[in-house]
Order: C-alpha cells, then structure tokens, then sequence
C-alpha cells in the first residue's frame, strides 16, 4: 500500500518573523538610503499634506513603513528615543506606547500588542508599521488606490481620552541591579556570594527585571542599567538618572555579614544628598513594600556614601532586600517565586511613592 505524501509542516512563526526582519533589511541594504520614490503614496494627516526632510514613509516588499518620530510628533505625541534600551516611548497625559527596535512587539499602555512586522532602523529613523503605528496612537488610516494616497484621521476624544490613566504614565525609573561590572582582570564582579555558590548579582537581576515589568504595566518608562555584565562604572550607571530625565532610582542589592544568622530587609540613602527628604520618604515607601510581600524583619534605614546614588537629580535609594549570609534567606532568595514577591514589594513602594 503507497503511503500519503507528507504535508509540509507550518513555517513557526518566530521564523516568519525573522525571514520578514530579514527581507526588510535586505531591501534597505539593495536600495541605498531610502528616498521617497516618484511612485510614494501621498501622506494626509486629517486633511493636511504631510511632509518631512526625510522619508517619513516608506515601502518595502509587502508592507509599508512609518517613521516613528515624525508621525508621532504629527499626532501631538512626545517621542524620547533610549538607546542603551533600544526602545522608543511615544506618550501624552495618561498614554504611552512602547515600540523595542528590531521586534514587532509593543506595549501599549503597559499591554502588549503585535505590530504586523517588526520595526527597522535605518537612516537615523525608527520605522514601524503604518497601519499598527497610526492604530496604536489612536489613528484611523484610509488607503486610496486610484489617488495613490494614505490618508490618517484622528478622534482623541473617543480613542485616546477614553483609556483611564495608568498611575505611572509618564514617570520615568531606573533600576540599578546592584553590582556586575567587568572587573579590571575579566572578571565580573559577584556581589555577595551565598554558601550555596548564589550570586548576588544574578538574584538581583532577576528581580530588577520583573520590577521592571511590573512598572511598565502600569505605564511607566524603566530603564534597567545593566544585563548580566556591564563595563560602566557606578558613577556612569548613577549618571543615567539625568539622561533620562529620571524621576527616581532605585539600586537593588542582597545584603551580606560575617554574622550568618543576621537576617532582614534594610534601606540605605547617601548622608549628604540635595535630596535627603524625598531620599528618606522613598525608601520608607520601598521598605514597606518589601517587608509586607515577603515578610522580613525591618531593619530601618541607614545612611553612609554610597557611589549609586551620590549627586542625584532625583531621589535615590538602595534597597538590601535579604541576606544571601543568612542560609534560610540564601534559599528564599534562590526562588524564583521569592524574586517575584521582592519586586511587587519594591513596585508596590515606588507606586505609593509617586502617588
């Protein structure tokens, strides 16, 4: 008996992605810099002709971009480009769009949405969808095929006043996962170092990353200043908090002692800092986020000269969420589900904060 031919399997999607990616980039790199070709569809934003000193459009096989800056800066939104982050943040009162270069992934008001195809850079200008783009920012786009014409309409008053504001729109954060700088041999630097062989640099990173994502959600702009190494300094990471005009920051560390059976959740600020008050007021706010989610012993607050937090434009605070010495808080902190409760501890204090 003849067996049936097989079917194909299905292209994942990730590859479809990917293939898309690359096809796009393709076309850039075959063409040259891009230019508006005499063939260019016409551009109208509610009514009016739509121009710009650089290709604000443009076609690739299959799909038609829009660049991100000049549309959004039409529609009236505020465009701050994060280059460390590759992100770029659209936003206005109670609104934010997050689009990550390279992914067709965007965070709209802190949740998540698909663009048709993953956005490019090219030629100093992020480029992403039309459609999704003009969409996301509340837009309706009309395509005319006789006139050769896109046509964008807009009605904030239903698509974009309607949403209720996020609590963090518009506040930016850094989080500083304490310590896994490159060392002058190589080496990056552990951080404390648990019994068991944990690394206080990975834990931290952990947490940092889901504080992150708790933050986002509720709208805000979170600039992480490190992966799992990273050749700045403590002073070049602190110095970020004036680049991105931060709001606050906060580093997260594990604590350690000679004395292992010292256990607890602890805050430190600088002595002598511009601003003592709200340094004070931002840590009790973290400290009682992390002693009620993981119900650690409240150590208080501390003061010292600590580089993170030295000369800060905002409030900043480090935040010693256990001790990586103690063994039973070594094993808490080696969870996963103890890493979770730590951030919904710190993102619930820095809600509280800015309320």
């Amino acid at each position: 008996m003849l067996s049936k031919a097989k079917r194909a399997a299905p292209v994942p999607l990730f590859l479809r992605m990917v293939l898309i990616l690359l096809m796009a980039l393709a076309a850039l790199c075959a063409t040259g810099p891009p230019a508006l070709a005499q063939d260019a569809p016409a551009i109208h934003i509610n009514g009016a002709a739509f121009y710009n000193d650089t290709p604000p459009f443009l076609h690739l096989p299959g799909y038609n971009y829009a660049s991100v800056r000049d549309l959004s800066e039409a529609l009236g939104f505020k465009c701050e480009y994060f280059g460390e982050e590759q992100l770029v943040v659209l936003s206005k009162p109670g609104f934010s769009l997050t689009v990550k270069i390279g992914s067709d992934e965007m965070l709209l008001n802190g949740q998540k949405m698909l663009a048709s195809v993953p956005s490019v850079f090219y030629n100093s200008r992020v480029y992403v969808g039309l459609r999704a783009l003009a969409e996301a920012l509340g837009a309706t786009v009309g395509w005319d095929g006789e006139t050769n014409s896109v046509t964008i309409l807009t009605d904030y008053e239903t698509k974009i006043s309607a949403p209720a504001p996020l609590p963090l729109a518009g506040r930016t954060i850094i989080l500083d996962p304490g310590h896994g700088e490159i060392l002058a041999n190589g080496a990056i630097n552990p951080g404390a170092v648990g019994a068991s062989g944990l690394l206080e640099r990975a834990v931290v990173l952990n947490v940092a990353n889901y504080t992150a994502e708790l933050l986002r959600a509720q709208g805000a702009t979170v600039i992480v200043t490190r992966g799992a190494s990273t050749g700045l300094t403590l002073s070049q990471r602190a110095q970020m908090a004036t680049t991105y005009k931060a709001d606050l920051l906060v580093s997260i560390h594990a604590n350690a002692n000679v004395n292992r059976s010292i256990k607890g959740t602890a805050m430190y600020v600088n002595q002598v800092s511009p601003n003592a008050k709200e340094d004070a007021r931002l840590a009790a706010c973290i400290q009682q986020g992390l002693v009620a989610h993981l119900g650690t012993k409240n150590l208080g607050l501390f003061t010292g000269s600590y580089a993170i937090v030295r000369n800060l434009p905002c409030p900043g605070v480090i935040a010693e969420i256990a001790f990586l010495s103690n063994p039973d808080e070594e094993k808490l902190l080696a969870t996963a589900d103890y890493q979770k409760k730590a951030a919904a501890g710190i993102a619930a204090g820095i809600i509280e904060y800015l309320r």
